[in-house]
């Protein structure tokens, strides 16, 4: 395969798909069981509780992915008006919109908290802490979608397992001739149009690395929540920084 046209987003992807793990974790714990990045769980919540005909329960699932549709088009909005504007760091933008609404709500939340979660739903309080981080993970959904012309995710991990799958089996089943040289298909790259061996094997690496750290993210978001409260937020901002610095040096080709 042919190196990504910009080598940094393969680095850039798992780092935010940390990101994306940390603060969905720390969401769902304060905001007492709503996914801020993980939508298919939260629409599942909704139908279940809106199929029982307690709509009290379905409504914040349910304006969740009212919310992330939002981010996801705010997101793009911003990078369209960047590039039109022929700004040289695009993602940039995005990324820094996201930091401030994950610093929002850090700070806002950290006034509101009973322990380690909002009390109730109001408006003022529960409602507003799950639009800034809900919006935030929707931006960072839109801000980057793919790697070398392949499609990737950093804020869920259902199809990064299934391309994971996918290309892991491609790279198993590639097909050679009697002579060992490749014959540069496998029965799934024709159907499921991947790519060569190569590109199969660096995908499985760059996958796995998005899943692992989406789940170190997690798990690090937990343990960090219970000893420092909404003030371990203070790490994806740290790595959104970073990514906001490493756009300005070398922008992203998104």
């Amino acid at each position: 395969m042919r190196p990504p046209r910009n080598v940094a987003i393969a680095v850039v992807a798992p780092g935010l798909a940390g990101v994306a793990g940390f603060v969905d974790a720390i969401g769902f714990i304060t905001l007492r069981g709503l996914f801020v990045a993980h939508m298919s769980g939260n629409s599942v919540k909704f139908g279940v509780a809106a199929g029982h005909g307690t709509l009290s329960q379905a409504a914040p699932a349910g304006i969740a992915v009212v919310l992330f549709v939002a981010g996801v088009a705010i997101g793009t909005v911003a990078s369209e008006l960047a590039a039109r504007r022929r700004l040289r760091s695009v993602a940039a933008v995005v990324f820094a919109i996201q930091a401030l609404l994950i610093a929002a709500f850090m700070v806002y939340g950290s006034t509101l908290l009973h322990g380690r979660q909002v009390r109730g739903h109001s408006i003022g309080g529960f409602y507003v802490l799950a639009a800034l981080a809900v919006v935030s993970m929707g931006m960072q959904t839109s801000a980057l979608r793919q790697l070398g012309g392949r499609t990737i995710s950093t804020t869920y991990v259902t199809g990064v397992l299934t391309s994971l799958t996918q290309e892991a089996t491609n790279y198993a089943f590639w097909l050679h001739d009697r002579g060992g040289r490749d014959k540069n298909r496998s029965f799934l790259s024709s159907v499921l149009g991947l790519g060569g061996r190569r590109d199969a094997r660096n995908r499985v690496l760059l996958l796995g690395a998005v899943w692992l750290l989406y789940v170190a993210g997690g798990v690090a978001g937990s343990f960090l929540d219970g000893k420092i409260a909404l003030w371990a937020l203070l790490v994806p901002l740290v790595v959104l920084a970073v990514a906001i610095a490493g756009d300005l040096v070398r922008p992203l080709e998104l």
